[in-house]
């Protein structure tokens, strides 16, 4: 009986610390300053595309913050926020209290990530950090042939040139031009992203036919992207 008793004692006992544990684990966690924090960066990208869209170079990006604190906005109107790009500090006191908000002009080529950190130095006698990770994408062309086994077929071929990562609004600022080693290409209109090959009955199957895509901005020549890819005849 005392047996029985005892042991039924101890799993109510571990049960109270179990659900003590977990009630203090999730108040803490409610507690604890959360950054949440929002970025974009205004390069081309086709409207299909679901992605985070990297910076480019001239592109402008924006970054936004809220603290949140208990499951609320926390008020930091009042608080001193400093604001780094790649270790250096580009915003800070001096500049006003409860600066959530930085924008800047990318200036970085290749593929390296911009490292943004925000630090609130004294929020209620602690020291917060955050840092955000932003891409730098180069301009890329892909070639859209609505198959995927990189084959051609005999006739006319419709091809898409899908431009991303450019410094420009929309796809009229950028020039388009595909050209083959065999078969006739044509634009479908002045400066389409859309082109038709058509490869004749003559064409080598074995041979296969090479494919270039170039696109450019039209406002910088700097700006610039191409892909080669040879296909299959089939």
């Amino acid at each position: 009986m005392n047996k029985d008793f005892n042991k039924k004692i101890k799993i109510v006992f571990l049960l109270f610390t179990f659900y003590f544990l977990l009630s203090t684990l999730s108040v803490f966690a409610q507690s604890t300053p959360q950054f949440l924090v929002s970025w974009n960066s205004q390069s081309y990208t086709p409207n299909w595309y679901n992605g985070k869209i990297g910076a480019t170079y001239g592109s402008s990006v924006n970054i936004s913050f809220e603290l949140i604190v208990g499951g609320k906005v926390a008020d930091i109107s009042k608080t001193g926020i400093r604001w780094y790009k790649n270790d250096k500090l580009v915003k800070n006191e001096n500049n006003g209290l409860g600066i959530k908000n930085y924008s800047f002009i990318n200036n970085t080529y290749g593929e390296d990530d911009i490292e943004i950190r925000i630090s609130i130095p004294d929020y209620k006698g602690n020291t917060l950090d955050k840092i955000i990770k932003i891409p730098v994408k180069s301009p890329e062309v892909i070639l859209d042939t609505k198959r995927f086994d990189r084959k051609l077929s005999k006739g006319v071929n419709p091809i898409t040139l899908w431009p991303f990562f450019f410094n420009v609004i929309d796809n009229r600022e950028l020039s388009f031009n595909l050209s083959s080693d065999k078969g006739a290409v044509s634009n479908l209109s002045n400066n389409s992203s859309i082109f038709n090959l058509e490869l004749n009955q003559n064409a080598l199957l074995d041979t296969g036919v090479r494919l270039q895509a170039i696109v450019k901005n039209i406002k910088n020549a700097m700006e610039s992207a191409s892909r080669m890819i040879q296909y299959n005849i089939e």
